[in-house]
């Protein structure tokens, strides 16, 4: 495989595509993030463009209950002048442009020859930026300047301005509107010197506090040079100029080295940390920075890459899916969580869905551990907050927030999510459970799993009636993953009920039987009776689930067989997403329509409950209805199909997941990176074309891949081993790369305890 498939390139400038390259371009290392808009495109209104610099688990109250993430001073935001001249991407004044997102190194770099337009003057510009992976607080533009046919000045303008605002999603909806939120206080401060500055702001109402602080140099053919300074300060503004003479032929660096800090990472002079840091940075230059940059991704790459060999256009399609996954992880911070967009956009507002733990959490169980355990974390820390809200609603035990941030309290302002889609609670416990037995983390059970377990348990059981009708637990009033009803007894809603009782019931026998003081001291925290348990496996023996014993098909919901059938396709003829073509909302609750995969996502997950039969006779039923609303959809319906034996029907799903944002297929990639989408493309090769499958103690691999494909080679993380898989249409072969666990055996296409 050649290198552009590690290659995202544009090679021709176009500002109407621009909204849609500042998100395929987004860099972020977990801790911050910056879309990709063109450093100089902050002086040009008349182009339309997103920016968009944020902070991880920096939020602020857009009311008194709900909250965004907060679009920050774009560091990156660059002003440059030749002879007086800005430079502008404009036809006519740019020659040789190419703009290139180098996935295996995670840096953006832009190369342009800039002809100004008076006199013809050239200039060879090569412009790189990339947010460090081997250092959290670090970003870095660098520019290499070549005059190449004349004498003159360059004038380079940085500048931090904090009088941004945020996009009001609730006006805006899938646009770019003008409404916007204004989130940063007139309380600031600012500090210059002469390589540059710093400024600090806060949030209006959490009182969060950020501080950007940029240190620049200037090298003439490696020497360090001092360029004529000045710096312009205004309300929450800082512009620091450096100018200085060039010669053709000669070679000029012009580094900018950005520290960034906020009041969550602790310590009270925000300045001092940043320009110590900013400091240390500048003693390693740029070359070093750079590399260890790249050694960083370089190492997340070898556990997390996907090679494909036998279609270019996949293999570029699943490494760029992957390169954002990797983007979002965390592992050194449990307050945060991955939002719907990631750090690309305030889609959302930012805050996280049930997406985490189905479709972004299994990428890091298998491929970096320690950020889904931090995921996981995140759920346990905002315990609190489910409780809240549980007992608020006049239930039990904890009820997990639909729409979250930090500190977990729901941010979802409609209530048929925030109250009545509560499949989110066995969802959670899913992704705990999920982690659980990939890596068999015992201490994390103990310390935190089991009390999410019995939290979540007392929920449900308060949740459930009895129905004296049926003589079974029903579930009235809920919205499961077909979001396009609001039923009684979603099928998927029941199972994970049941499945979290069940569970729970399990982890707690194991826990009394081989940990007794962990057990006792969860027992005394929680205020677990012994009783409880009991009572738990009771009702989960008698929850009801919708089922046609004549058919051998799970029904949706207690709706769905009675609702008006309608033509999919005459329903929704293109790409636009249903709702944003002007239908009602009481339309989509009487039609037999599914939003998203509902009954399949249930077999999928909870596969070994299900025989083969009942997998195809859903697939028959439910597929034809389905609109596929959701960028959710697509990979459950890849490995389900690829399962079922229809490869080309599984490939034509895989394609719609891997291509959904590098090509647009929903025409709405301008609104930031689909996270689960992300997520789901690993999946539909990991899962889908390899046939992976996670047992109680065993990990095993069926591989169907398309005929195009030579091969499929990738490393999975499984109970503190990594082992390198390469599936070859139905041939399997696994070693160990690493580890920890000498109780793992390798058995033809299985890991076996």
């Amino acid at each position: 495989m050649n290198d552009r498939a590690w290659l995202i390139e544009e090679d021709l400038y176009s500002p109407e595509k621009e909204l849609y390259w500042e998100t395929v371009f987004a860099l972020s290392n977990g801790y911050m993030a910056s879309r990709g808009a063109i450093e100089e495109n902050h002086f040009r209104p008349e182009v339309k463009s997103y920016f968009g610099t944020y902070a991880a688990g920096v939020f602020d109250k857009y009311n008194k209950e709900y909250q965004a993430i907060v679009n920050l001073p774009d560091f990156f935001n660059t002003d440059v002048r030749v002879n007086g001249e800005p430079v502008r991407m404009k036809r006519g004044q740019i020659e040789n442009y190419s703009r290139s997102l180098d996935m295996r190194g995670g840096f953006l770099r832009r190369k342009f020859d800039f002809v100004s337009a008076g006199k013809g003057h050239k200039t060879r510009f090569e412009v790189t930026r990339f947010i460090s992976k081997a250092d959290p607080h670090l970003a870095v533009l660098h520019y290499a300047v070549e005059p190449l046919n004349y004498d003159g000045e360059i004038r380079f303008d940085n500048v931090l301005d904090g009088n941004i605002t945020n996009i009001d999603f609730h006006v805006s909806g899938y646009q770019l509107r003008d409404e916007k939120y204004h989130f940063i206080d007139d309380d600031h401060e600012v500090r210059e010197n002469k390589d540059g500055g710093g400024l600090l702001v806060r949030t209006k109402v959490t009182k969060h506090r950020v501080c950007e602080v940029i240190r620049c140099e200037l090298r003439e053919d490696g020497a360090l040079k001092e360029p004529k300074t000045s710096n312009t300060v205004k309300k929450r503004f800082l512009s620091h100029g450096a100018s200085f003479p060039v010669r053709r032929g000669k070679r000029y660096s012009y580094l900018k080295l950005v520290s960034v800090r906020t009041s969550r990472d602790g310590g009270a002079d925000l300045f001092l940390a940043c320009n110590s840091h900013s400091a240390k940075a500048s003693q390693k230059g740029y070359e070093r920075l750079l590399s260890e940059h790249k050694a960083a991704w370089e190492d997340a790459w070898k556990s997390a890459d996907i090679v494909i060999e036998g279609d270019e256009r996949d293999q570029r399609n699943v490494r760029f899916n992957i390169f954002h996954l990797i983007q979002m992880g965390n592992k050194n911070d449990p307050r945060v969580n991955v939002g719907s967009r990631g750090l690309t956009s305030e889609m959302h507002y930012g805050n996280c869905f049930w997406d985490t733990e189905l479709f972004i959490m299994p990428f890091f169980i298998y491929s970096d551990p320690a950020a889904a355990r931090a995921l996981v974390q995140y759920r346990y820390l905002t315990l609190p907050a489910a409780r809240e809200k549980a007992k608020k609603l006049l239930f039990k035990g904890a009820l997990y927030p639909w729409m979250s941030s930090w500190p977990g309290h729901e941010q979802a302002d409609y209530w048929e999510y925030a109250n009545i889609a509560v499949h989110i609670v066995s969802d959670v416990i899913y992704g705990l459970m999920n982690y659980y037995r990939a890596t068999g983390d015992d201490k994390f059970m103990l310390e935190c799993g089991l009390e999410m377990l019995v939290e979540t348990s007392r929920f449900w059981e308060s949740r459930l009636t009895w129905s004296e009708t049926r003589k079974k637990y029903v579930m009235n009033v809920v919205k499961g993953p077909n979001e396009y009803a609001i039923t009684n007894n979603n099928t998927y809603t029941n199972w994970g009920c049941r499945s979290n009782l069940t569970e729970a019931v399990r982890m707690l026998a194991w826990a009394k039987k081989r940990h007794p003081k962990e057990y006792k001291a969860l027992a005394k925290k929680s205020g677990l009776k012994d009783k409880e348990p009991a009572s738990w496996t009771k009702i989960a023996k008698a929850i009801f689930i919708n089922y046609d014993k004549s058919r051998d098909l799970y029904i949706e919901d207690d709706h769905i067989l009675e609702k008006e059938p309608v033509d999919i396709k005459e329903l929704k003829p293109g790409k636009v997403i249903t709702t944003e073509l002007g239908f009602t909302w009481d339309t989509f609750l009487r039609l037999k329509i599914v939003k998203q995969a509902d009954v399949l996502l249930l077999m999928t997950l909870y596969r070994p409950e299900f025989t083969e039969r009942q997998l195809r006779n859903a697939w028959k039923f439910y597929e034809p209805l389905t609109l596929h609303d959701s960028s959710l959809s697509y990979n459950t319906h890849c490995i389900v199909a690829n399962e079922l034996g229809d490869v080309k029907k599984s490939d034509g799903y895989f394609q719609q997941t891997a291509r959904l944002d590098l090509e647009d297929v929903m025409e709405n990639v301008f609104l930031g990176i689909h996270a689960a989408n992300a997520g789901g493309a690993w999946q539909c090769v990991v899962n889908g074309f390899c046939g992976m499958r996670m047992a109680e103690n065993h990990l095993e691999f069926s591989p169907n891949l398309p005929a195009r494909y030579k091969s499929v080679r990738f490393r999975v993380a499984y109970r503190k081993n990594q082992y390198e898989v390469l599936c070859e249409k139905k041939k399997v072969s696994i070693h160990l790369v690493r580890g920890e666990n000498p109780s793992l055996k390798i058995k033809g296409n299985r890991i076996e305890t």
